[in-house]
Parts: structure tokens; sequence; C-alpha cells
């Protein structure tokens, strides 16, 4: 999904038969019934093309959708290639604390800021309604010193779907987008909030 904030990313190999490529765009709304037909992640499903529409077979259910007409964002662009710092957390305590910060922002002011020093981060909030709230994690970091601030919900959104013990985080400095790696091929970009946070 791209949005102004965020873009999630997944992957996967499939068995086309030797088809050619398909492109869709599928609304949210039918991406949504999808999932809830597909009981087993590891469950084989069909995916069915037809000149507006498409769809998913799976054993208990076949679901079809219209797709929107248009061209897909190029989202490729916004993807980081390289980056210069590199961070791995505990997918779970990071959320906690990711949480525990921003309990102290507010809806005008919704932002952590995340500063990464030797093999520590230290998430920070503040508020003139609730004052401040800093909380520290052991991190394997590579970089140089260095801090980032975004809104907290998305990367909590984020996490919530992370599909591995620890997360990644690569980014550039602190106007550039944030790379989370939530799994083996599923990466979510966030842009950062530049105003001091």
């Amino acid at each position: 999904s791209v949005w102004n904030w965020r873009l999630a990313v997944a992957s996967m190999a499939v068995d086309d038969q030797g088809a050619p490529p398909k492109r869709a765009i599928v609304p949210t709304k039918a991406m949504q019934a999808f999932c809830r037909v597909i009981d087993d992640t590891l469950e084989q499903i069909d995916l069915l093309f037809a000149e507006n529409q498409i769809g998913i077979r799976t054993q208990k259910a076949e679901i079809f959708a219209r797709v929107i007409d248009g061209e897909f964002p190029r989202y490729a662009a916004v993807i980081p290639a390289e980056t210069e710092q590199t961070v791995e957390a505990d997918a779970d305590v990071f959320a906690k604390k990711l949480k525990l910060v921003s309990n102290v922002t507010t809806a005008d002011a919704r932002a952590v800021k995340l500063s990464l020093d030797g093999k520590q981060m230290t998430i920070s909030g503040k508020s003139s309604a609730s004052g401040r709230a800093e909380s520290h994690l052991d991190v394997d970091f590579k970089g140089k010193e260095a801090e980032i601030s975004f809104n907290p919900d998305f990367i909590v959104d984020g996490l919530r779907n992370c599909e591995r013990d620890l997360v990644r985080l690569e980014f550039n400095d602190r106007t550039s987008p944030g790379k989370f790696t939530l799994g083996e091929e599923y990466i979510y970009i966030v842009m950062p909030i530049t105003a001091d946070a």
C-alpha cells in the first residue's frame, strides 16, 4: 500500500506455469476480503485474472474483486538502495517501548525520536501537555551517531506484522526514509518527521 507517509512491499515466488507477467491494482477492501478467506498462510492459493477483475481460490472459497484502472505509483524510487545507518532490535521490545514513550505525545505532535549511539537506542517523546518520556533499548547498530523521528503509530503498525524476532531499520539521515525489514521478503518504508521531536 502507498500512502504519503508509509509504504509496505511484500514479494514472494509464484508458480506462473509459463503465463506472462500480470499487474493489478487491488482495492484495500478487496485485499482484506482475500486475507479473510485464507485460513492457513502456508496454503497454496490460485490467483485468477480476468479482464478487469482479480480473484483468489483457496480450498474453501473463491472470491473476485474489480481492479483499479491506472498505473500504480513508482514506489521503487522511494525505497533506499543504499543506507549509511543500520540498526537491529528485538521487534517485541521495540514495539512495547515505542508504545510507552508515545503515550506522552499528542495528536498535534505525534512524533518520537530514535537516537542511536553505540549499542543503544534512546526513544524519546514530548508534549507541552504531558511532559517528556524516554526509554532505552539495546541494539546492534552500524553507523555513526544518528537520530531520526517518526510517527510512532506507523512504526507500531509495521511491527505488528513483523515476521522476525529482530527488526532491521536502515536510513541515511534524519530526513531520509526509514527502511524497516520485517520479513524475508517484506519491507516497510516510513517517512520521517523532520520537526524536532
